[in-house]
């Protein structure tokens, strides 16, 4: 497969993956052979192996998301966009050096615009309710958590343009920024020109926003500006791989974040995964087509939650503690007796 070749096969190979709403695009080289996979429903599905000067797809994808064509040794990452049947798709591209070749995944981002409700991603009214009643409420923290695929950043964005519909400034700090979007402004983490979460938290609460959103809290210094930001009047958001409540709270002491500090600024904690036996991988560049409605919790933090947050018991005892409060039934939890 020459250069010339490696121009059509990769433009077929993306029109292919969109019109089968592939998520990513898995392609490992050797000297001797190409091997592509798409992950459509969350799965990995062979795609087509190919023993024609294989090196010539990673050096294309390369030089289309503005990489280093000659540099094989370190981990690289780049996007380029693309236009497919009249749609234009953003394309994220992260390289890797491998012991027997060069690896490369494709995420594939289409750039129609997802306005997706509360309710189409799955939330039932009552929660719906419940959320709009904590982006209406006093200003502080929202976590939205659950694991890796559960479409916690498509809920985010969800979230910022609610808040900005109503006439409040919203600015985000990602790496990488998933969807442009006009309704807010995005600013994209990057290390090597000096923008950090941190940096970029601190670049952004100079532009006088009413709700900001971190894509995650990764370091001690992050969390402390986020806080601060909460303490301060904003409503702020962020997404933490934690599976329930207690997890989510727990994950950001460990930055070292006074639990009386978290418990001032906490207002509430969405908790989403995807239903059992359902494989869809829900990021941004999914297809409204191909999406599994989540599984949503809602938690509003009430009084006796603040009480317990507060005291000195360990994790495993308030989480027990919770089970306590939260009704036996409810798909909208509320932290609070009665409630």
């Amino acid at each position: 497969m020459e250069d010339t070749s490696a121009v059509f096969l990769l433009d077929q190979m993306l029109s292919d993956a969109l019109k089968q709403e592939c998520t990513d695009i898995h392609i490992h080289s050797t000297p001797d052979n190409l091997a592509v996979q798409f992950r459509i429903q969350g799965r990995l599905v062979p795609y087509l192996q190919s023993e024609q000067n294989p090196r010539a797809m990673v050096r294309r994808i390369k030089a289309l998301a503005k990489m280093d064509i000659a540099e094989h040794r370190i981990p690289q990452n780049g996007a380029f966009q693309t236009k497919i049947t009249n749609q234009t798709v953003s394309v994220r591209v992260a390289t890797l050096p491998t012991a027997t070749g060069e690896s490369a995944v494709l995420r594939m981002l289409p750039q129609y615009r997802l306005h997706l409700s509360l309710l189409e991603l799955g939330m039932l009214p009552q929660q719906e309710e419940a959320v709009r009643g904590l982006l209406q409420g006093t200003p502080g923290l929202i976590l939205v958590a659950g694991p890796t695929g559960a479409g916690k950043t498509t809920t985010m964005y969800t979230l910022m343009r609610m808040v900005s519909e109503r006439g409040d400034s919203v600015v985000s700090v990602e790496d990488p920024v998933e969807i442009p979007s006009n309704d807010f402004s995005q600013l994209e983490v990057r290390e090597d020109k000096g923008i950090s979460f941190a940096t970029g938290l601190k670049a952004l609460l100079r532009q006088d926003p009413d709700a900001l959103m971190v894509g995650e809290i990764r370091d001690a210094q992050t969390a402390k500006i986020v806080l601060q930001a909460a303490l301060t009047g904003h409503l702020v958001f962020s997404t933490t791989h934690a599976t329930d409540f207690v997890g989510a709270f727990a994950r950001l002491t460990e930055f070292g974040v006074p639990r009386a500090m978290l418990a001032e600024v906490f207002r509430g904690v969405i908790i989403q995964r995807l239903p059992n036996g359902a494989y869809a991988k829900r990021g941004p560049g999914t297809l409204l087509s191909q999406m599994t409605p989540a599984v949503f919790e809602v938690y509003p933090i009430g009084d006796d939650v603040y009480e317990l947050l507060l005291s000195d018991l360990p994790w495993p005892r308030v989480r027990q503690k919770l089970r306590t409060i939260l009704p036996a039934v409810s798909e909208v939890r509320t932290l609070r007796k009665g409630g």
